[in-house]
């Protein structure tokens, strides 16, 4: 299993705050630069493709496939254009290029959306570090570590960050800067075969030979909401923000638009706007900080019952629900009112209620802790009566109030009746063994890294050190070109001359 970690961290002074922000901005360009280059070979292939659909005689020096995504980014260094690209490493830059790559192929898996450009002024910044490029030592003080990143010939500089827990050096650190803090992360692979003795499979064979009764006591259905994000089947009382973090973010809301009016009346480039700016991208902040403290602390929460063993959630399609309204127009294409203000807010409030994350978080401390999590249609739960099972939608006369229009059954709160049922779909399921262990597509990662078993923590100054070949010049990622695409390989400036040529246009001119 794939185990993470992240440290607040800060830097040591000026100079590895400038250098961290050079590095970054040249594996950023890098990546950009990448993105545009494909974009250009596939409106190239696009113009062929039409070309040939009308019919028109193209050169056979035209004829040129479109290449693969690789990792060659030379041709982008210009350093008499970009002097400061000069103080990057060469290896740095190259990641740059196997980010987009691997991208691409998670892309084309259809794992991920297209690469997109990032911005890299007033944005965040991501830098990915290999374990050639930095050194991890313990600092002065019991819990404080340095993170040294440089080579001799180009000198880096220092962060500072305090591990509140044990952590292995990994093969590759990532380093982000927000608006607000600094931040290092890293991930590696854990040995799980004491940890966790029970794979999926095994766990839900073992459970199928329980009782309904049994089920029931040892399973916990939660309903997910708007008014109460988190509902579970074992305690009526819900899972939310409290009153002080509602009106904080509010109170955020209300800064944001004064700021935001004070950034419209600040001349464009000053320095003053640039202030407004950071604070109006610190607004956002709280309620994303918030929002993933409660995900973190519920899920926890959850996992620490010893008398669960398997969750019953959702399978919410949260992309669906919080698509915007298609519009309405009458016999003279006027457009009608289509509730698209109230869809708005309903998105807006489904989006801040932190169910994805609370989903992302349960499912792996569920698996840490041994335990299982299900999903079930979410169809009519929180309309179908526990006790007579009539399925009705009269049953909730109102958004928290539950009273069955047949037998009579009457509930104070509709999502706790909610997340019964959702636990009793979860049981049914498994008694009649319909749940079988989701395939889940192979994730496009490198070899796996090597490690000894020391590791380090708040406890002790304990080093570990890694090994990894191949990390991002694995040469099984970079495409034959030489079959697909042989002009492709005689200058990559060949194919933009080509383009210009099926346009009319000389090659000159654009450069």
């Amino acid at each position: 299993m794939l185990t993470g970690r992240k440290f607040a961290a800060r830097f040591k002074n000026s100079s590895a705050r400038e250098a961290y922000l050079t590095w970054s901005a040249g594996q950023m360009f890098i990546y950009n630069e990448c993105v545009l280059e494909q974009r250009f070979f596939d409106s190239l292939s696009r113009l062929i493709a039409e070309t040939e659909r009308h019919k028109q005689p193209i050169r056979n020096e035209c004829r040129v496939a479109r290449p693969k995504p690789d990792q060659k980014y030379a041709h982008f260094v210009d350093k008499a254009q970009r002097p400061w690209l000069s103080q990057v490493p060469s290896a740095i830059l190259g990641i740059g290029a196997f980010r987009f790559c691997q991208a691409s192929k998670r892309a084309a898996a259809g794992l991920a959306a297209r690469p997109k450009l990032r911005a890299i002024k007033d944005a965040e910044r991501h830098l990915l570090l290999t374990r050639a490029y930095f050194s991890i030592e313990p600092a002065g003080r019991v819990g404080w570590y340095e993170l040294r990143f440089g080579t001799a010939r180009i000198p880096g500089g220092t962060i500072l960050f305090r591990a509140h827990r044990e952590f292995v050096v990994p093969a590759m650190v990532s380093v982000t800067l927000t608006s607000k803090a600094l931040f290092v992360s890293m991930s590696y692979e854990e040995t799980e075969q004491e940890r966790f003795p029970e794979t999926e499979k095994e766990m839900l064979e073992r459970l199928r030979q329980y009782s309904e009764e049994e089920l029931i006591a040892c399973g916990n259905g939660i309903d997910r909401g708007v008014v109460r994000p988190v509902q579970t089947s074992h305690n009526p009382e819900p899972y939310a923000l409290t009153k002080d973090q509602l009106e904080r973010i509010r109170r955020k809301e209300r800064q944001r638009k004064h700021y935001q009016k004070r950034m419209a009346r600040c001349e464009k480039g000053s320095r003053n706007r640039a202030k407004m700016r950071r604070k109006v991208a610190r607004t956002f902040d709280y309620r994303k900080n918030v929002i993933n403290d409660f995900a973190h602390q519920t899920s926890h929460a959850l996992v620490s019952d010893d008398k669960v063993q398997f969750f019953v959630l959702e399978d919410l399609r949260v992309k669906n629900m919080t698509k915007k309204p298609e519009p309405k127009y009458d016999d003279n294409a006027k457009a009608l009112p289509n509730g698209a203000r109230a869809k708005a807010g309903l998105n807006r409030a489904i989006l801040s209620s932190g169910w994805g994350k609370t989903e992302e978080y349960l499912k792996y401390k569920a698996k840490k802790a041994g335990k299982l999590v299900i999903k079930v249609e979410p169809a009519y739960t929180s309309q179908r009566c526990p006790k007579c099972g009539r399925v009705e939608r009269k049953n909730r006369p109102s958004q928290s109030e539950f009273r069955c229009v047949s037998c009579g059954f009457e509930s104070a709160n509709a999502d706790y009746v909610a997340a019964g049922n959702i636990l009793m779909a979860g049981v049914k399921l498994i008694r009649e063994g319909r749940l079988e262990p989701k395939k889940v597509k192979a994730t496009l990662r490198g070899k796996p890294a090597k490690a000894t078993n020391v590791k380090l923590g708040p406890a002790g100054p304990m080093l570990c050190l890694w090994s990894r070949r191949g990390v991002w010049g694995n040469s099984d990622a970079k495409p034959a070109m030489k079959q697909e695409a042989p002009h492709f390989n005689e200058g990559r400036s060949q194919c933009a001359a080509q383009a210009h040529v099926l346009k009319g246009e000389s090659p000159e001119g654009r450069r």
